[in-house]
């Protein structure tokens, strides 16, 4: 038994934080070639497809949008920053 398998890597997840605006240009610009496969706005999550003509990850990062997981990497920085930093001034008033 053979199984035949497409996997279609020219897709991205992006969270809508930050990416609306952008989002809607895009797909104005790339309405022939990008499209917009699923929304979840319950994760506040998008999904985009980008045709044999265009790879959307490249061209989504010409638009300005942040894929899922680099929006992801970057908030936890930031949370973890901010924890830092209250930890330093609550340290810092108790000695």
């Amino acid at each position: 038994m053979v199984s035949k398998i497409k996997l279609d890597t020219n897709r991205a997840v992006f969270h809508q934080n930050f990416n609306m605006e952008a989002r809607a240009k895009l797909l104005s610009d790339y309405a022939e070639d990008v499209s917009l496969v699923k929304e979840m706005p319950r994760e506040e999550w998008f999904v985009l497809k980008g045709s044999d003509k265009v790879q959307i990850k490249e061209t989504a990062k010409q638009y300005g949008l942040e894929e899922l997981s680099d929006y992801r990497q970057r908030s936890m920085e930031a949370m973890d920053a901010m924890r830092k930093k209250q930890i330093e001034t609550r340290l810092g008033k108790n000695l």
